[in-house]
């Protein structure tokens, strides 16, 4: 929009008010650069979770019990797969990184916070799959609104704009793909609901049984409960159907 803060002014009034701009836009310019770098590799490191946890080769079953802590590190780190080794690795710098993106301001507490909206091990790979969309997401809001900022200044300059006019701009700037961003994060609510029915499901399954979900020829799905041991041979035989026999 047209804009001019400086109407009016003599010469040296301007040249005063350009020097309030620039001081108080210089470390607000730094912190937004410094956060666009943090989420872009963040993005990156989603994109690498997300082909990991498609890799089949994540701990899962017993394997997960037994190797895998509450809070998605690896017990040992030895016996795990390179895929989970690199998975942990990235949950962990991904930690990091909500500390570099928030600086000083961010608790042990809310890092604790973040950890539980984050993919981690603990997480069974279609919730992975799941959170790892959301937070694709978020990240994208997140940086949509630091490149939105980042194109004000780069249009108006640290000495020609008020910080305030700033975001202001930045906020108009950013809404049409914001609103966008946020309608695509409500359309994951049916799936998070169906994720949420199968934990539910998955709590009161029998001790050396899983869950599988069976999908015909037609595309109709069923629910079952066979025993872990005889799924690969269960799985053989329905594909051998034309028939897709995935554990859940």
């Amino acid at each position: 929009p047209t804009y001019d803060p400086f109407e009016g002014l003599k010469p040296a009034e301007r040249v005063k008010r350009q020097e309030i701009f620039y001081k108080d836009n210089s470390g607000i310019q730094l912190s937004n650069s410094e956060k666009i770098k943090s989420l872009k590799k963040k993005a990156g490191d989603l994109r690498q979770m997300d082909q990991l946890n498609e890799s089949g080769n994540l701990p899962s079953g017993v394997g997960q019990l037994f190797n895998v802590n509450p809070d998605g590190t690896l017990k040992f780190t030895q016996l795990a797969t390179p895929e989970a080794q690199l998975y942990a690795k990235l949950v962990a710098d991904q930690i990091k990184g909500a500390k570099d993106i928030f600086g000083g301001r961010v608790t042990n507490f809310e890092v604790d916070s973040f950890v539980k909206t984050f993919p981690t091990l603990s997480n069974s790979r279609e919730g992975r799959s799941l959170i790892n969309k959301v937070v694709t997401i978020k990240n994208e809001i997140e940086k949509l609104d630091a490149d939105a900022l980042e194109a004000v200044y780069k249009t108006y300059g640290s000495r020609g704009i008020d910080p305030t006019d700033a975001r202001r701009f930045a906020e108009d700037f950013k809404k049409p793909q914001e609103d966008a961003l946020y309608q695509r994060l409500e359309n994951l609510v049916p799936e998070f609901e169906k994720q949420q029915e199968l934990i539910k499901i998955r709590e009161k399954i029998p001790k050396g049984r899983i869950l599988v979900q069976l999908t015909d020829q037609r595309g109709n799905k069923a629910f079952y409960q066979p025993l872990e041991k005889d799924f690969e041979e269960l799985k053989a035989d329905y594909e051998s159907k034309g028939q897709i026999l995935e554990r859940l």
